[in-house]
């Protein structure tokens, strides 16, 4: 995470995402994936701030969100 913020700004958002045919696995992953970031985060006195909990998405969501990233570049 410093290497990322380190090219990084305020107006940096992070995304974590994973792509399986067991939804409530997946869920449970990100949810244990975001539980060890904002361990981490906070065991170097940062702040970690969730805007959406971990959800499955339909793929016309995906798209959304893929192009939400292309118009920022992300």
């Amino acid at each position: 995470m410093r290497k990322v913020e380190a090219i990084g700004n305020d107006d940096c958002l992070y995304v974590l995402t994973t792509q399986t045919l067991d939804k409530d696995k997946g869920i449970i992953i990100l949810n244990n994936s975001i539980k060890a970031c904002l361990e981490a985060i906070q065991n170097e006195k940062g702040k970690l701030i969730v805007k959406e909990a971990p959800r499955a998405v339909s793929e016309c969501e995906d798209t959304l969100l893929a192009e939400h990233m292309a118009k920022y570049n992300l």
